[in-house]
């Protein structure tokens, strides 16, 4: 471990966590009981540091380095040395990175180096990851492109027909190193030493020759124009000849290339820019293209930047690359599968014609044919039928890497089998139009799938089917069993077998809708033997009726099983043998228990000594059984409600952890339950595992081979222990070293009030109507119940963590009747704090029991409890537990989201900070309580609840209300927005939508916060409300007239400027800026942006003059504006100065804002990571063209009248409708 000597070890970092958390230290304390590396006091800025990113997950502060802990290795000469032979030696044949000489560096040297400990070696021997580049014959290149700039833009569109060159592509390679350094910076980089970029071998003509193996090498030569891109010919070599090329013009492929991109002679002469490769510029090849009308225009040599295709191949390498580093990040294989799929063709008709097969294959051929020609030929080449033994070689060489190639490739879904050869007994399934094909004598089907509740009637129905159907299905043999999934659902098999083979398609076995599946196989992982036929079908049958582990049962006990054909030792008519093999596959598989394999063993009498000796072998070390129990008291209940996801296991007496710990998840539980120990010895033996390690992870399950160990990190894991007063060795809390150490575990005693109200509850059900939960237990009618103990037995909870746990002060745990809150009360992971007149979880089932089993009136109840404080609880409290309790749960459930975080008060500094923050915050921001409450802990270290913050803003004149409060207008001003309502109102609605054109203004979107808590404050409240004093309502820069400058930064702010009218919305334009200038609307209405979108909306008037309603922007009222907007036939019609309530545009921004929030919170509830800018306009754009906003927007033109009439009838007042 390499680390910094003023930092602390990880102890150290664990040490703060624990003192800050649990003791509540200050930070000035904290210091000085701590010490760093050098035994020095540590700085109170690195303490806050180790403090924030303690990971509660790891245990310890997660460092970002990649290799923490690897002692460093010095680069001596020798190694660096040696680095720079193997650089120089590769870099023209891969892309050799720093892995890449890693790499070689182990195999070769044996010395395993760090990748930045090899980067800063060949950074001190002068090397540097450069990209290659050459610029040469600058006067040849300067006439060039001189000539070009002097053509005019038709001119030269004239003379230039066609930029053509070739690239020479490749696949990525499959070496996962050379992989990923293909996928991380293709070919364009390598390691260099400064003066070497004139080297021609490095920075000129063709790296690609010796970079690019032949193997992964695809030539392509094409070329472009204005008119896009055409592909001229793919070819196998590297480089044209001259006599290919010929062939390539004299087929006509480059003149289709030329006339599909329309160029300007159509029928020519065409110019052809192209470079200087020596087999476009040979007689042979100016001769051909000469015939079809074609002449070169050859660029300078070593000039790629002039021959625009180039630019265009490295688009296309980018875009291919972008698709592997798609396929890298998705882990699928590198692809490749056809070249290896055509080798292997080419391979198969050599040997073929040369064997005398005929065959019919090509490449194109599908791989069930390809497989097919492979077994004949394979035979024909085996040495032991007269062929060649190098043939064989060459020819299972080509398949396994076509196999090997296509691995990862398969299509979804189930495979697809080839239908050959006619009927036989043996079996056969193969996809037909009926669904599944069956042509065989025995058949296994499968019938998906029913619910638990409707399991037992769907088997009944199930038997009556069969049975009706094995006439009419010639069936001879039959087993049929139901049985069920993890999951919960339930399935059908039936195993058939049939007087002959049938040739029929799985439609004819439906069951009540439900077509089966059909397989040639059983589920032990065999096949069906055609020399063994009758043992194979027998094998199937057997699958079918073993008990097995998921094997449904009826309420009656009996296995949902159904045969007429049944294993020898039963005393049915038709039996068959059963191989000791059978149940010792399924034992395997864990669908057999282990002691239904013995059972099962012993009644084949098969193999049974070897077979036993390995059974009892396997009990002994690897998999025991586990006790099942449940408490009398709810002790596991009330251990349960600690955690939200905890992986209980049932202990009882083994020696060993139960093979469900193999489950155990850091991510998805939050601690374990130890259910039921038996011996405390357990707890003491595996003191390591549950202590757990910060920097290792522990081992279980050890076995001499190794095969089912398994490792679990377990460190700051709570884990929770529930024990009895019969369990052995109990003197371990008093006596142990660990055990008997209140700082490493808390007990908490259960009262046994509760057991004697269970000794009784058997003859008092008796007396009752119907049935009773009590916790998850059932008691019938008859007075028998299911896992619960008849004598009282008191028990207890102990739960243990990693770290020290101290006991209140004042707490007496000895005495049955304590409380549990009062030893949780020293819990920093899991606490319950509860109102000291409330019950705890014991009173609240004793509240239960009294009223449901005794049938006590609530006086009686309420003589009989108490609550926290000792005292009589009321009569309302005992109602509300009765009637909240959970019979699932066994508790009370309580919906408040921080249960156990301890109170923190809101002393006066914390209050005058919170009111600074909020001022400096709530005009930049959504500032709300959480907001504050993160702040508070960055600034201040002080971890306060967000509704104490609330409290505290409140208790400061601070409260939770809408921005935009109604506006206070002046008496002209009044006047003024009467007078035009009265205008508008006055007017017919044909003439109003004569007038009205179009209703146009900007508005000031914003995407969703990146941070966690802003962006969960934006979804929630938006822009809308705020913290604020009453008396600031008619504050200008809160309530008033726009906050969107100061709210909203820069990087999210979308402006936009559209209009509405009945005819729906338009958008005009997206800009950059929070407002346009003079300048840019002008360029605006000139594009005929605002012209279009007025016209989209087909107004009555539909060539004009059209009047726009519009604010009292400034840039709308410039001269130049007022010109350019007068020369589209559109004139202004402003709305009166602060009036939003007059522009119906204004209604339609509003729904905009609500939409795109719904969508913003559809996003965080379903945990998407935030959207960026493009992603957000076009969530814009789809929203604005969809109907629904269509519908919105000509719904509120529709409603401009009506708003006026109310601004008329409040006489200038704002108008909310």
């Amino acid at each position: 471990e390499v680390r910094h000597p003023r930092s602390l070890n990880f102890a150290t970092e664990r040490q703060v966590v624990v003192l800050r958390e649990v003791h509540g230290c200050a930070w000035e304390d904290i210091r000085s009981r701590v010490r760093n590396l050098r035994g020095e006091r540590p700085s109170l800025s690195l303490l806050k540091r180790v403090y924030k990113g303690f990971s509660q997950a790891k245990g310890r502060r997660p460092y970002k380095y990649q290799n923490c802990g690897r002692r460093p290795v010095k680069a001596t000469k020798a190694v660096q040395k040696f680095l720079v032979q193997r650089l120089l030696a590769l870099r023209m044949h891969c892309v050799c990175t720093s892995g890449t000489l890693q790499r070689e560096l182990l195999a070769k040297r044996g010395v395993q180096l760090d990748e930045s400990a090899i980067r800063k070696a060949l950074r001190r021997q002068g090397y540097f990851w450069k990209r290659k580049y050459s610029a040469e014959r600058r006067q040849e290149r300067l006439r060039f492109a001189r000539s070009v700039v002097q053509l005019s833009r038709a001119r030269l569109r004239e003379k230039l027909s066609f930029s053509m060159d070739g690239v020479l592509l490749s696949l990525p390679p499959r070496d996962p190193t050379d992989r990923r350094n293909y996928c991380a910076h293709g070919d364009g980089y390598m390691w260099r030493q400064r003066g070497e970029a004139g080297m021609e071998r490095l920075a000129g003509q063709n790296p690609y020759l010796s970079q690019v193996p032949r193997a992964r090498a695809v030539p392509l030569w094409g070329g472009l124009s204005e008119g896009g891109f055409r592909t001229v010919a793919f070819h196998k070599a590297r480089k044209f000849t001259a006599e290919e090329w010929c062939r390539v013009v004299q087929t006509g492929k480059l003149q289709a290339a030329i006339t599909a991109l329309q160029p300007v002679q159509r029928h020519g002469p065409w110019k052809v820019l192209c470079d200087n490769e020596a087999f476009l510029h040979t007689a042979a090849s100016r001769h051909a293209m000469a015939a079809k009308n074609i002449t070169l225009w050859p660029v300078p040599a070593s000039s790629p930047d002039l021959n625009p295709v180039e630019k265009f191949w490295a688009w296309l390498r980018r875009r291919l690359r972008h698709l592997d580093r798609e396929d890298l990040r998705r882990k699928r294989p590198p692809i490749g599968m056809l070249a290896f799929k055509r080798a292997l063709v080419t391979l198969l008709l050599a040997l073929a014609g040369a064997y005398g097969l005929q065959v019919t294959l090509t490449r194109e051929s599908t791989d069930v044919e390809v497989t097919r020609v492979f077994r004949r030929v394979s035979i024909k080449v085996h040495p032991d039928k007269g062929g060649a033994a190098a043939d064989a070689q060459r020819l299972n060489a080509a398949r396994d890497a076509w196999v090997q190639a296509s691995q990862g490739t398969k299509p979804p879904g189930r495979p697809a089998h080839a239908q050959a050869g006619p009927v036989s007994a043996s079996s056969a399934v193969t996809n037909g139009r009926e669904g599944l094909r069956i042509r065989s004598e025995a058949v296994l089907l499968t019938y998906q799938s029913w619910p638990a509740g409707e399991a037992p009637g769907a088997w009944q129905r199930f038997c009556v089917f069969v049975a009706a159907s094995v006439t009419a299905w010639t069936v001879k043999h039959w087993a049929a069993t139901m049985e069920q999934t993890s999951g919960g659902d339930c399935h059908l098999h039936l195993m058939v077998q049939f007087t002959s083979a049938v040739d029929c398609g799985s439609a004819r076995f439906i069951f009540e809708g439900v077509r089966p599946n059909a397989s040639p196989n059983d589920y032990l992982g065999e096949g069906v033997c055609r020399k063994k036929l009758q043992q194979s079908i027998n094998r199937g049958m057997f699958y079918v009726w073993a008990d097995k582990v998921g094997t449904l049962r009826l309420p009656s006990g009996e296995t949902c099983v159904a045969a007429n054909y049944e294993p020898c030792w039963t005393e049915a008519r038709r039996t068959y043998q059963v191989l000791g093999k059978w149940p010792e596959a399924l034992w395997k598989q864990r669908k057999l228990t282990s002691a239904k394999y013995e059972q099962y063993l012993f009644l084949t009498r098969d193999g049974v000594l070897a077979r036993k000796r390995n059974l009892d072998a396997v009990r002994e070390h690897e998999f025991p059984g586990s006790a099942r129990g449940r408490s009398m008291v709810g002790k596991t209940e009330w251990v349960k409600s600690l955690f939200k996801r905890a992986l209980e296991l049932k202990v009882g007496s083994l020696d060993i952890f139960p093979e469900g710990m193999r489950a155990f998840d850091r991510d998805t539980h939050d601690g374990i339950i130890l259910d039921d120990v038996r011996d405390l010895k357990f707890i003491a033996e595996h003191q390591d595992k549950l202590q757990g390690k910060y920097d290792t992870r522990v081992e279980f399950a050890t076995t001499p081979g190794g095969t089912c160990a398994y490792r679990k990190y377990l460190f700051a894991v709570p884990v929770a222990v529930t024990i009895n007063n019969s369990t052995r060795n109990l003197d371990f809390l008093r006596a142990h070293d660990w055990l008997g150490s209140e700082r490493n575990r808390v007990l908490v005693h259960f009262p046994d009030i509760l057991a004697q109200a269970v000794c009784v509850l058997g003859p008092i059900v008796r007396r009752s109507l119907g049935r009773v939960r009590f916790g998850s237990e059932r008691v019938s009618r008859s007075g028998s119940w299911v896992g619960m103990a008849v004598r009282p037995v008191v028990p207890h909870a102990l739960t243990m963590q990693d770290h020290a746990l101290l006991a209140s002060e004042g707490t007496d745990r000895t005495s049955p009747h304590a409380c549990p809150r009062s030893c949780l009360g020293t819990m920093p992971l899991v606490q319950e704090v509860r109102h000291p007149r409330s019950l705890n979880f014991a009173t609240e089932r004793q509240v239960v029991v009294l009223r449901e089993v005794h049938g006590c009136a609530w006086e009686d109840i309420r003589s009989r409890v108490r609550n926290l404080r000792g005292e009589r609880p009321s009569l309302s409290l005992l109602k509300r537990v009765y009637k909240g309790f959970s019979q699932a749960k066994g508790r009370r459930p309580y919906k408040y989201q921080n249960c156990g975080r301890r109170p923190v008060k809101a002393t006066k500094a914390v209050q005058k900070f919170l009111v600074q923050r909020l001022l400096a915050l709530r005009m930049h921001c959504v500032c709300t309580s959480g907001t504050l409450q993160r702040e508070l802990l960055a600034k201040r270290g002080v971890q306060l609840d967000e509704s104490a913050i609330r409290k505290a803003l409140r208790r400061q004149g601070y409260f939770w209300l809408p921005k935009a409060q109604k506006r206070k207008y002046s008496a002209e001003r009044r006047q003024e927005r009467l007078r035009f309502a009265r205008s508008v109102v006055q007017l017919s609605r044909a003439r109003l939508r004569e007038k009205l054109s179009f209703s146009m203004d900007g508005v000031l979107l914003s995407l969703p916060p990146r941070d966690p808590t802003d962006r969960r404050n934006y979804c929630a409240h938006g822009d809308g409300y705020m913290w604020r004093q009453r008396g600031e309502a008619g504050m200008e820069r809160l309530a008033g007239q726009n906050p969107y400058p100061s709210q909203v930064p820069r990087a999210r702010a979308v402006p936009l400027w559209g209009g509405l009218s009945e005819g729906g919305f338009r958008t005009v334009a997206f800009h950059k800026a929070r407002k346009f200038t003079a300048e840019e609307w002008c360029r605006v209405v000139q594009t005929g942006k605002l012209q279009a979108a007025i016209t989209a909306l087909q107004p009555v008037q539909r060539h004009g003059p059209w009047k726009v309603l519009c604010d009292n922007e400034a840039f709308l009222h410039t001269a130049a504006s007022r010109h350019a907007m007068a020369a589209k036939n559109i004139t202004l019609w402003p709305v009166p100065a602060s009036s939003p309530d007059l522009n119906p545009v204004e209604k339609f921004w509003a729904w905009l804002r609500r939409r795109l929030r719904h969508l913003d919170r559809e996003d965080l509830r379903r945990k998407r990571p935030p959207i960026g800018m493009l992603a957000f306009k076009a969530r814009v754009r789809a929203v604005l063209a969809s109907q629904r906003a269509q519908r919105v927007a000509s719904h509120i033109a529709a409603g401009f009248k009506k708003t006026c009439k109310e601004v008329v009838s409040k006489k200038g007042g704002m108008a909310r409708s």
